[in-house]
């Protein structure tokens, strides 16, 4: 047993050491090709993103793994594990709708800056996507699969990276290209965390 955890243990770190290891990579990308305000601005988007992901969802990824683990009727986990997604998406989805109808007053007071709308629904897209991802994930790591937790990090990083310097530096997006690339990487990790949970 003390085998397994130290084994998964450095399994875990793998991402967090190829994620560092990009953000250190991508700092003087970003500061190329984005400004100070537009470096603020994804900063008061990610921190307006971690505070909606544990207010609207209720930290119900939690309680799933209250209940999952303990489990050992497989019908119940599939029980528990859908609930949880659908009432994750709903609860994103209501967020999306709320978020676009009060676009024009919300960017402003999210982001503190006027003509940042699109950017601002971008954020949205990628707020919630994340948010499903960090729940999907999470149930990997409930069912003690180390290996597709960290590939699925290690996938998501990776893709983001791979798309911010497509949109910046060809397509010169700036911090929309940011964000676009997070949509992206974030669905593509969705996926494979999807196929891996089937």
């Amino acid at each position: 047993m003390l085998k397994d955890l130290f084994k998964d243990s450095l399994i875990y770190l793998v991402p967090t050491f190829i994620s560092r290891g990009l953000s250190i990579f991508l700092v003087p990308f970003y500061t190329t090709f984005l400004s100070t305000a537009d470096y603020g601005s994804l900063d008061l988007i990610n921190t307006f993103g971690n505070l909606i992901s544990i207010l609207i969802t209720l930290e119900i990824s939690q309680g799933l793994a209250r209940y999952l683990i303990e489990e050992n009727n497989k019908y119940k986990k599939i029980v528990y594990s859908s609930t949880t997604l659908i009432f994750a998406i709903f609860i994103y989805l209501l967020f999306i709708l709320i978020s676009l109808i009060y676009s024009n007053q919300f960017s402003i007071f999210i982001i503190g800056r006027n003509g940042l709308e699109t950017t601002y629904k971008l954020g949205i897209f990628s707020i919630t996507l994340n948010g499903l991802f960090y729940l999907i994930q999470n149930q990997m790591r409930w069912e003690f699969r180390s290996k597709e937790y960290s590939f699925s990090s290690s996938l998501l990083a990776i893709t983001v990276a791979i798309n911010a310097i497509l949109f910046c530096y060809f397509f010169k997006l700036g911090l929309n290209g940011i964000l676009i690339s997070n949509i992206i990487g974030t669905l593509i990790a969705i996926i494979y965390c999807f196929y891996n949970l089937r």
